[in-house]
Parts: structure tokens; sequence; C-alpha cells
């Protein structure tokens, strides 16, 4: 999938390369080649011979020959590769670009492309050096000579050239590139910072050195740079645990923040005992880490519903906070994760057994429905939907019409 969107990027470089030079039906041909790889079929070895494939290159920029040539060499695989990277000093840019696709398409097999590939990377034609930066990316050679090149690009001030660059950095994942990718996540371009993140969390544990500069990302303005510095922060571990109360705390304050993906994340953190691990901020001082954590107990349900275990112990952190807490919407968040982690019958016997904490849940949503919106949202995070869901509940749920339910959830069928 991803090889695909890479070879529509080259596609239109290779467009925009001789819409000058072409007629409407070569681009065509271009794109059709570029967006969908030619199998990699067995060739005849009279097929692959120097002078076949010096001819095919030839062809390269030939519109009624480009697309079957195009195949053709990538068939041919490395048996091309020689004459391609003599091709790459050719003046005509079209052909130029093409190559390098064509190389970029063979992939591995064309590692020895990869010192003029480094060459042509710095080409005074902005779209040749993205090219070939694509390229280096795809072959993705396992002694790394690509990587000093890509890191270079990252202080590239063509901003597309960055991008490739931090790109090819997802894929290669080296301890290498940290420095430079941690400067990256200050790029003022998004995909760019993007790709940096994730690229750091493709190397894992040995990023921990830039796991500050990650969590500053989880404030940023775009999506999916705050979703690449939280999944960076998970494939971290243990070693980003200073991540976890901000993750809690933006959970808590925050809309744009989802349930289960933040669970998974601290879930890794956490080393996967993240509800013993989330209840350790229960004491914390601040108001939105607090009530996040009170908030991701409630999810255990979702997540981890057959350990009774580890069921027994959030429903004992509950209680307490519901006992022991004087902030009436902490007491209100905590009732209400309560509710989600126990079933209908099973709080109808927690109430039974102990009538003082049923009083005091009475009384907590009493004090709850009495304050006002404004009054409220001055202190707890997620007031407003709180708020909404009490109007929905005093509008006399169907276990009203039951008698013995009727008097059991009186606060909510009054």
């Amino acid at each position: 999938m991803l090889g695909k969107h890479w070879q529509a990027q080259l596609a239109t470089l290779a467009i925009l390369t001789i819409k000058s030079a072409a007629s409407l039906s070569v681009l065509t041909s271009l794109k059709a080649f570029a967006i969908t790889p030619p199998s990699h079929s067995v060739v005849l070895i009279s097929q692959c011979t120097s002078t076949r494939i010096k001819s095919y290159i030839q062809q390269l920029s030939q519109e009624d020959k480009a697309e079957s040539a195009f195949s053709e060499l990538v068939k041919c695989n490395s048996s091309s590769v020689p004459e391609l990277i003599k091709a790459l000093k050719n003046k005509d840019r079209h052909v130029k670009i093409v190559t390098i696709a064509t190389l970029g398409s063979i992939g591995s097999n064309a590692v020895s492309a990869i010192p003029s590939l480094n060459q042509t990377s710095k080409d005074k034609d902005k779209d040749v050096r993205a090219a070939a930066l694509d390229a280096l990316a795809k072959i993705r050679n396992p002694i790394k000579d690509s990587v000093p090149t890509l890191i270079a690009a990252l202080k590239n001030q063509d901003a597309n050239a960055r991008l490739r660059a931090a790109k090819g950095l997802e894929r290669v994942g080296t301890p290498v590139a940290i420095p430079a990718l941690k400067q990256a996540l200050r790029d003022k371009y998004a995909s760019v910072r993007s790709s940096a993140a994730t690229a750091l969390g493709n190397i894992g544990t040995p990023a921990k050195d830039a796991v500050p500069e990650l969590i500053a990302l989880i404030d940023d303005e775009k999506r999916e740079v705050r979703d690449s510095a939280i999944f960076a922060l998970g494939e971290i571990g243990i070693e980003a645990k200073q991540a976890i109360p901000v993750l809690l705390g933006k959970t808590a304050s925050s809309s744009i923040f989802d349930y289960s993906f933040a669970f998974n994340i601290l879930d890794k953190i956490c080393e996967n005992q993240v509800f013993r691990c989330i209840s350790q901020y229960l004491e914390d001082g601040d108001t939105y880490v607090q009530s996040g954590a009170i908030l991701f107990l409630g999810e255990f349900r979702k997540q981890k519903e057959s350990d009774t275990i580890e069921r027994d112990f959030i429903v004992e952190q509950l209680i307490s906070i519901i006992q022991n807490y004087s902030d009436v919407e902490i007491r209100y968040q905590a009732i209400k994760s309560l509710e989600k982690v126990l079933n209908r019958n099973e709080l109808y016997n927690l109430y039974s057994l102990v009538p003082s904490l049923y009083k005091l849940k009475e009384s907590t949503e009493s004090e709850v429905y009495g304050m006002s919106i404004e009054g409220v949202s001055k202190g707890f995070p997620n007031t407003r939907k709180l708020w909404k869901d009490n109007i929905r509940v005093r509008k006399k749920p169907i276990i009203c019409k039951i008698p013995v339910l009727n008097n059991f959830f009186s606060s909510q069928c009054r």
C-alpha cells in the first residue's frame, strides 16, 4: 500500500517533467506504469542483455514505448542496474527521473545504485532530488548506505525533500538518525513532524531521549502529528513513562482523544499493567490527571473484562474515591466509572451490602444535579458532557417502570 503511494508521487513528478515535451497519451502511460508496479516475473536471459537494456532505457523518452520499456527494465531486475546507473547522468530530466523511479521499483536488488543515488539527491533540480530520496528509501539497504543522505536531507530547504527523507527514515529505523529526527519534530510542516515522530517510534526504546519533544507534540494543532507522537511514545515503552500523566490529563480535558487509542498506548508504556499503573495517579494533585485516571479505570469492561482479579482491584480503588474524596466532581466521575465496570446485578448487590455507599451515590448525584453548568465547568474537565448525561438520566430510563428497580434507582426515577 505504501509502495503505491510513493509510486503515485513519482508519477506526478514524471508527468510534470515532460508535459512540455510529450503528448497526453504518454503522460497517461507514465502515470499508469508508475502507480501499478509491473510483475517481477521470470524474464528470458536473452531479453536482458546489455544491448536490450540500453534499448529499453532509450525508449523511456518515447511516448509509444515508455510504459513497456519501464516494465521490462524492472522485470530484468538487477541485470538492469548497471545501465540504469549510467543513465542517471542523462541530461534529459524526464529520463533521469523515470530512471530513478525504475531503480526504486527494483528495490533491494538495486543496492549497488545507492552511491549514485546519493550523489543524484544533490542535483540542482528539486524534483530529481526528491525522486532520488524516494528511491533510496525504497531500496532499504541493510548496510544503511543511504542513511547519511537521508539525514542530511532533513535540513534541505525544500520541504518536499525533507518529507521524503523523513519517510525514508521511517523505514530504516536506525538510532543514528535520532538527533536529526528530534530536530525535525520542530519542522514548520506538519507532515514532516508527523513522519519524524513515526520514525522515532519505529526506532523504539533507543529513541528515549526524544520523549520530551514527543510529549510536547501531544499539544500540536494537527491531528496527524499528535497521533504520530503518541504512537512513538507507546513504541518507546516504559522509558516514556513521564508521558503517562500528560496523556491522562489530555484525555480527560479534551474530546479529540480516542479512548481506545490512548488506552493501547498507555498499556504499552505500562508494560501491560495499565490499570495498576494508572491507579498511581489517582492521588495526583492535578484534577485533570485524576479525572483521566478515573475515566480509564471505567474502561475496564471494554478492554479486559475477563480479568476478575484486576476488576476487583479497580472496584476497590473506585469505592475508596467515592468514600474518601471531598471533591464532588471527582466522586461523581468515580461513580460513573464504577457503573461501567460492574453490571446492574453487581451494582445492586454492592449497594445492598454497603448502604452507606449508595447514600453517597445519591447525595453526590443530587449535588451535581443542583449545580449550574457554568459553576461546575470552572473546576471539572468533563462537566459539560457529564451535565448532558445527567439531563438524559433524569428523563427516567426504562428501569423506572419496574417497581423493585424504581425503588433501588430512586435518584434516577424520582
